[in-house]
């Protein structure tokens, strides 16, 4: 948009990006000593850094899965998976296949194989979109939840927008949108407008995005963005007679907070703790990524 940007990465992958002029300013007190025309001057080490012929340039942001063919000048915002992929047939995870198939799906198999293609096209495939997004309808403390929190965690951060509004990713600031994948959207009111509910749709199943970051020209993107949302209201998505972009699920109730069913508490400390339990979630990347999702 005809400003520079300068892209500060941490450790743990993450980064983020500022604009030169506030970049150089707010580390305006560092300074090195150079020699210069005979004598000692000090300069500001960031603009000896932002004109030295090693420094990385690049004049467009990508997303681009690991072994991906980069164009001179790209930078890959890919950050890949949360956790390591762990093939260890002696790592359970039947306590989250089984959340899934008899809690979120209802033991209902078709709605159960339809999800987990979904759930493994996302991760086998992240840069083509199914044009589908996922609500799970169900009370308060039936553990919808978890199956958004298991998704996740299977991102790196950077790839997850964990929303509950959707302003946080229909509003007009959306920069955000870039190097989003997962959008999870929990407890999300949805407006009954026309509008948004047509940027919605495109959302769902448009392949392009526009982008309008703060301050600077709007810019085109590849839309990689799927939405997974949770909800206990009635009305949790905005979609008429035919619609074909949501698989709605009502999840089972049996250990919602109003039933008291014997063993709950039991029953979720097993799932958070396999939540929690980074050779379990790799397992199940393991079982995401290996899953024949064409079928």
């Amino acid at each position: 948009g005809g400003k520079d940007l300068v892209i500060i990465e941490e450790h743990d992958g993450d980064f983020s990006m500022v604009g030169a002029t506030s970049f150089h300013n707010h580390n305006s007190d560092e300074t090195v000593e150079v020699l210069s025309a005979g004598s000692v001057k000090r300069l500001p080490a960031t603009k000896i850094w932002y004109t030295h012929p090693q420094a990385r340039k690049y004049n467009r942001l990508v997303v681009k899965p690991a072994n991906t063919y980069l164009r001179k000048g790209e930078y890959n915002a890919w950050r890949g998976y949360g956790v390591p992929r762990i093939a260890d047939s002696a790592t359970s995870i039947d306590p989250l296949l089984d959340h899934i198939f008899t809690v979120i799906c209802s033991s209902n198999q078709k709605h159960y194989q339809w999800l987990l293609a979904w759930i493994a096209q996302m991760y086998q495939d992240p840069t083509e979109k199914p044009g589908t997004a996922i609500m799970i309808y169900g009370l308060p403390g039936t553990g919808k939840s978890l199956v958004s929190k298991l998704l996740q965690r299977l991102w790196h951060p950077k790839h997850v927008l964990w929303a509950n509004t959707p302003e946080q990713f229909l509003g007009r600031f959306n920069a955000h949108l870039e190097y989003t994948i997962l959008i999870a959207c929990e407890e999300a009111v949805w407006g009954r407008s026309n509008k948004d509910s047509d940027r919605l749709k495109d959302l769902i199943t448009g392949t392009d995005l526009m982008l309008e970051p703060k301050g600077r020209q709007m810019v085109h993107c590849k839309n990689m963005v799927r939405i997974f949302g949770t909800t206990n209201r009635e009305f949790s998505v905005p979609a008429g007679t035919g619609e074909r972009r949501w698989l709605v699920l009502d999840c089972l109730d049996t250990y919602a907070d109003c039933k008291r069913e014997p063993g709950r508490e039991e029953y979720f400390a097993t799932l958070r703790k396999a939540l929690l339990d980074d050779r379990v979630v790799g397992r199940f990347l393991d079982y995401a990524l290996a899953y024949d999702y064409s079928v």
